[in-house]
């Protein structure tokens, strides 16, 4: 059999195939793998968005962002509606954005940096407090819903996203965004608030936030109707992991079905000479 194969010139590719076979079977196995990871964290994120909200200075002293996405959290400030940014937001009433804005912390808090290297205190978080229609875009057309005074949020530590590949870029003067990339605004800043981004609580505001990485989104309003209302994201992630595995695994069973088609017809296309040699 092996000297058939070796005049057929089969040895190689079949080594070949052998390889590839292995490689995608054990890539199968490492999504199969993922796949178990990722339903456990996902299940662990919906109990972590079930139970009872804490202080958050008493939550990140000790943990990280990663590990505590979706989890409900206290906090207690007052807002500063200058900061208010807009992130494009539509909605089953029409087009819409996200009000996202800096909530000046009555207390100072000690959270560990994006890096893990240590920690770093802030006075001030972003709270996502809801969404608008585009009509009342402008705060200047919701006044009251603009609530003054110490505050107490209830909401969920959310992770500021990396930039959409897809988003359109932003738009500063008009203070329109549209995705939650924290260096966009940053960098963006300045050139919307003329003036505003040299004050030393800005200044140390915008250095922290990419290293803090987070954000709390509101549960509920704080004020009157024109306020913005919450509109919690779905707790989703992104699970495709068993399709990835069936994907390499059926890459492997085609891989073995090519190359036994291919040496079927080297083995027959040698076989036919030798018949009609010997009628």
């Amino acid at each position: 059999m092996i000297e058939r194969f070796r005049a057929a010139g089969l040895v190689l590719p079949g080594l070949l195939a052998v390889v590839g076979v292995v490689i995608l079977v054990m890539l199968g196995n490492w999504q199969w793998q993922r796949l178990q990871w990722k339903e456990g964290l996902i299940a662990k994120l919906a109990e972590t968005a079930k139970a009872a909200p804490v202080p958050l200075q008493g939550l990140t002293s000790a943990d990280h962002v990663d590990d505590v996405r979706f989890r409900r959290v206290t906090v207690r400030g007052t807002f500063d509606h200058r900061t208010e940014m807009h992130v494009w937001s539509p909605g089953d009433n029409g087009p819409g954005w996200a009000v996202l804005t800096l909530l000046k912390l009555e207390t100072p808090i000690s959270v560990p940096t994006a890096d893990r290297a240590g920690t770093q205190a802030i006075d001030a978080v972003v709270v996502d407090r809801g969404r608008v229609t585009d009509a009342l875009k402008d705060r200047k057309t919701r006044v009251s819903g603009q609530v003054e005074g110490v505050v107490e949020i209830v909401g969920r530590v959310r992770k500021f996203a990396d930039p959409g590949v897809f988003a359109s870029p932003p738009t500063p003067a008009a203070n329109e965004w549209y995705d939650r990339d924290w260096a966009s605004f940053s960098s963006n800043y300045s050139r919307q608030h003329p003036g505003e981004a040299s004050k030393a609580w800005l200044a140390g505001f915008l250095a922290a936030m990419p290293k803090q990485g987070f954000y709390v989104e509101a549960e509920t309003a704080v004020s009157d109707p024109s306020a913005p209302r919450p509109a919690l994201s779905k707790l989703t992630l992104s699970n495709r992991h068993m399709a990835y595995a069936f994907t390499w695994w059926g890459l492997a069973a085609t891989l073995v079905a090519v190359y036994l088609a291919f040496a079927y017809a080297r083995l027959t296309a040698r076989a036919k000479p030798a018949s009609q040699g010997s009628a």
